[in-house]
């Protein structure tokens, strides 16, 4: 386990902050040590939750079982907005700091990234809201613990996306010939419904394309991004999964990639986006 900090800040009771959002989610890929690849979600019926933050502005989230933290680099005071590679908090150093432990079980060293989507604060300072989503990498491996932190939060689940290739979250390699089922998920979260831009597209070989709901098609540079609107799909969001099959018909390195933008407007604004690189020899 990771010992707890001293903290300078009282912690904060949230039982008043019922109305509000309030929960703590995961979703652990096999392998993962701190989720044992399970998925839950605890809410205030479930445990207690505890904010705080120290004086080097690390944001310290608890329940009765979970304890973690966040930490921008430099010290410097969280705000909305992402933060990459992040190592163990506190031993981060100048760099970003996370750690999410609990159950018995904590990562010795860690890889991960998150995204703050909302801080408040109370006229003494102390944290009145927080939002953040992460993703944690125990001792640098390929399994990864995903999940959200939301204390007395206005914002949800925002949508999200995710791709895979041959059924992998991470880079592959193939040989000429063969065929890659490309699987593209949608979560909605609290933008069931909205009306939503969609595109999934590859680029490689200096030459990239669209998918326009049947094949990819449509050459386009990666410079020019001033497209026409046909060329992505416009429709309320909801969770669904779009599967692809791509025949790597010669050598190159590909890199698929699908996004959403919650504000159809044809600027590529992305609210989420994920992407997977094929190595094709």
């Amino acid at each position: 386990m990771i010992k707890g900090m001293i903290l300078t800040t009282a912690l904060l009771s949230l039982s008043q902050f019922a109305s509000a959002e309030t929960f703590l989610r995961f979703e652990s890929d096999p392998g993962d040590f701190i989720g044992q690849g399970q998925t839950f979600t605890d809410t205030e019926e479930d445990t207690a939750f505890r904010i705080s933050e120290n004086n080097n502005n690390t944001i310290r989230v608890s329940t009765d079982t979970w304890s973690l933290s966040f930490n921008a680099a430099f010290d410097a005071p969280i705000e909305v907005g992402s933060f990459e590679d992040a190592t163990r908090e506190p031993f981060n150093g100048d760099g970003v700091g996370l750690s999410v432990s609990g159950d018995g079980r904590g990562c010795n060293t860690l890889t991960g990234r998150f995204d703050v989507l909302e801080i408040t604060r109370n006229d003494d300072d102390t944290i009145n809201s927080f939002s953040a989503d992460f993703e944690q990498h125990c001792g640098g491996g390929e399994a990864a613990l995903f999940g959200s932190i939301r204390v007395n939060a206005s914002a949800g689940f925002a949508a999200k996306v995710s791709i895979t290739a041959n059924d992998s979250n991470n880079d592959i390699a193939v040989s000429v010939g063969e065929v890659v089922n490309i699987l593209v998920t949608v979560e909605a979260g609290d933008d069931e419904g909205v009306e939503t831009e969609f595109w999934l597209g590859h680029s490689g070989n200096h030459q990239s394309r669209w998918f326009n709901g049947n094949n990819f098609t449509g050459f386009y540079t990666l410079r020019n991004w001033k497209l026409n609107a046909t060329t992505w799909q416009v429709q309320p969001i909801s969770d669904q999964t779009q599967a692809v099959e791509w025949v790597a018909s010669k050598p190159g390195i590909f890199t698929f990639q699908t996004s959403i933008d919650s504000q159809p407007n044809q600027k590529m604004e992305l609210e989420s986006s994920d992407h997977i690189t094929i190595t094709v020899k």
